[in-house]
């Protein structure tokens, strides 16, 4: 279950930090500044990489 679950977890975080990079990357071609949007996703990305350290974590202990 906590593989799977990790499994999850890291294809979300690189879905997120696609879709990141290609708004920082908008932002600065456009000399705009960020939207609250990509503050939202940047936080969500912190948090899932924070599931993924814990998740791991357990893993590490033997738990399934």
């Amino acid at each position: 279950m906590l593989k799977d679950r990790k499994v999850l977890v890291e294809a979300e975080i690189t879905k997120l930090t696609d879709t990141a990079a290609h708004m920082y990357l908008n932002a600065m071609i456009s000399l705009d500044s960020l939207s609250s949007e990509y503050e939202t996703i940047r936080e969500r990305i912190t948090d899932l990489q924070h599931e993924r350290k814990m998740i791991q974590l357990l893993i590490d202990q033997g738990h399934e």
